[in-house]
């Protein structure tokens, strides 16, 4: 069993006005970023003014009616398709999309909160290949679901977001700006893979009076073909200072693999007016095998955990009852501001930005 190879594909694409809405200017082939989405495609190729700007908003509000759509070429090598899999994985799709390789529809999805993942080894051939994504207009099918569906109470204005699986501050907020996006706004890869495949990592911890600490993970596989030697789940964690805590490992099981790690005696977590907050980092590979002598490495994950309790107290008191939070068994003022998005097109919001 060869190892997966996974591919980005950020590069080439060109968006295009799949269909003009009426009273929306004719709008050529331009450049478009991935990730990235129309409005910011449209500033970059400075067809359109800056919508932060004045009354441009609302001069703008055509793009939001009009489909759009994003094209590029990936090639394919006889190495991928030598694999059991072939998937175009997409980490977010804004919002109502039609995927179609070499003319042919390969899926539709309509919720921007999700990840997919489609199969397309049936669809490619070696050599390069046509990747198409249309987007229907949100703005439009929000108002033809409420025709339909009759009106749903909304907080916003309303306008009909909650129609929708998209960020309601599409649809603007009380003084933020109605900018409906649309387009690929999260990674896209080709990932072919045989027999096994690793996915998600979500952790679970428990830590008792006496600081320690257990950490339950829960791993996505797929294994559709198991190998002679067997797939095995390897997790590693590591303190805060970098100093390997433990390993163990566990056969693989289709779906999901669950492993429990002793990490011993650890530090806590705590909010930041409390105490420090130390994180642990917590690397998976899905293996075959043996690993110590070299063998084939399917995947793997890092994710970081911080070791804490947390619950809801609501003891019976003179006036009713208690509603706080316990964090490590002591009370917390949950106090903050509220926060809007910092920008209403997402893939301008960098880590450093939002620091």
């Amino acid at each position: 069993m060869s190892a997966p190879v996974d591919v980005a594909l950020h590069d080439g694409w060109t968006l295009h006005q799949h269909r003009r809405a009426d009273g929306a200017p004719a709008i050529g082939p331009i450049p478009a970023t991935v990730p990235g989405g129309v409005f910011t495609d449209l500033l970059t190729a400075a067809v359109i003014p800056d919508p932060f700007v004045g009354t441009n908003e609302a001069s703008l509000a055509w793009v939001a009616t009009c489909d759009w759509r994003f094209e590029t070429e990936f090639d394919v090598t006889d190495e991928q398709l030598a694999h059991d899999h072939l998937e175009l994985a997409f980490d977010g799709l804004d919002t109502l999309a039609e995927i179609s390789v070499n003319g042919a529809l390969v899926a539709s999805t309509e919720n921007m909160h999700r990840r997919y993942r489609f199969d397309v080894r049936s669809h490619v051939r070696t050599g390069a290949n046509s990747l198409d994504i249309v987007f229907r207009s949100a703005t439009e099918e929000a108002e033809r679901r409420r025709e339909r569906e009759g009106v749903w109470p909304t907080a916003n204005f309303g306008r009909p977001f909650n129609y929708i699986r998209k960020m309601a501050c599409s649809w603007g907020w009380d003084w933020g700006p109605w900018l409906s996006d649309a387009g690929i706004w999260r990674a896209v890869r080709l990932e072919a893979w045989s027999g096994a495949r690793l996915g998600d990592v979500r952790t679970r911890v428990a830590i008792d009076g006496d600081d320690h600490g257990v950490l339950i993970i829960d791993i996505d596989t797929d294994i559709d073909t198991p190998s002679a030697d067997g797939e095995m789940m390897e997790v590693t964690v590591i303190d805060p200072d970098g100093t390997t805590v433990t390993t163990e490992r566990a056969p693989a099981v289709d779906h999901t693999t669950t492993v429990a790690v002793d990490a011993g005696t650890v530090r806590r977590w705590w909010p930041h007016t409390l105490g420090d907050q130390p994180l642990y980092r917590v690397d998976v590979r899905l293996v075959i095998g043996d690993t110590v002598s070299g063998d084939t490495v399917l995947g793997r994950r890092s994710v970081q955990v911080g070791f804490r309790t947390i619950e809801l107290d609501t003891t019976p008191d003179a006036t009713g009852a208690a509603f706080r939070f316990l964090v490590n068994d002591r009370p917390v003022f949950v106090h903050g501001v509220n926060w809007i998005p910092d920008d209403v097109f997402p893939t301008r919001i960098t880590a450093d930005r939002y620091r």
